[in-house]
């Protein structure tokens, strides 16, 4: 299992991730339409295929779109 820390919407919570699991893994399991946010890793933007790592630190942010 992966253990990782998640910032979204103001709440930090900790998830088990299994193995190789990827941000566009984690997404899903979140139930977060992954291009409604930008997801940052260890404080670096990084794209859907990024494999997690145990103990990173992941904040999802809302893209607000105005228009």
């Amino acid at each position: 299992m992966v253990n990782v820390k998640i910032s979204y919407m103001g709440k930090t919570r900790t998830l088990n991730m299994p193995e190789k699991s990827s941000i566009e893994n984690l997404l899903e399991k979140l139930e977060i339409n992954p291009e409604t946010v930008v997801v940052l890793k260890n404080g670096e933007v990084v794209p859907d295929f990024e494999m997690l790592s145990n103990k990173d630190r992941v904040e999802i942010l809302d893209i607000v779109s105005r228009g």
